[in-house]
């Protein structure tokens, strides 16, 4: 099950030491928000920590390719309101290692950017009654792909703000009841997030 990702994981390492003159490293850390969509709660009410390491390569004078290996919080979270009726509470942690794959492209200080990443599920914590955890029920699937949209800003040098949209291409599990329409396979996560990038 693992293979997958432990290849991109080899794939980053091997990308970073045969071509070290040619990429540039660095860390980046951030916030996101985050929703599944799929779960009837809508907006994006979970935050999670977004943080890990990259390597981009300057392909030529527009384009660049960045590889990056990082931790990801995702899930969805309902608060109960009591003073208005309403007593339902829900709450969904995902925690994912990610390897994203972007193309950038230089706009001035501007770096619009797409792509892919590869998410291998770590743990999952579900809470629908504010009782405690439990293993969700149906389970999630350990890998997600979700596509990427982007733009980043450059301070100087170093430091590079970054802001991503990201939404699963496939569900990262069935509906509860194993319901399934044309349109509507499953739940997906829906993520917002920025970060700061510092280039050692």
């Amino acid at each position: 099950k693992n293979i997958l990702f432990i290849f991109l994981i080899l794939m980053f390492f091997s990308t970073l030491h045969s071509f070290a003159q040619g990429f540039k490293g660095g860390i980046s850390a951030g916030v996101a928000g985050t929703q599944v969509d799929g779960d009837r709660l809508g907006g994006f009410n979970m935050t999670g920590f977004v943080g890990g390491i990259f390597v981009r390569n300057e392909m030529n004078d527009e384009w660049a390719f960045s590889m990056a290996i990082r931790y990801f919080g995702k899930g969805s979270r309902k608060v109960s309101d009591p003073e208005n009726g309403d007593l339902t509470y829900y709450r969904l942690r995902l925690h994912y290692a990610e390897v994203p794959l972007t193309f950038i492209y230089t706009f001035g200080r501007f770096y619009p950017e797409f792509g892919i990443s590869c998410s291998y599920l770590i743990n999952a914590l579900e809470d629908s009654d504010a009782f405690g955890s439990i293993d969700p029920d149906p389970p999630f699937n350990k890998y997600d792909f979700p596509a990427i949209i982007g733009i980043s800003y450059q301070f100087n040098d170093h430091f590079r703000l970054n802001t991503q949209y990201s939404y699963s291409i496939i569900p990262i599990r069935k509906h509860p009841g194993n319901q399934s329409w044309y349109f509507d396979r499953g739940q997906y996560n829906n993520t917002v997030n920025l970060t700061l990038n510092y280039t050692l």
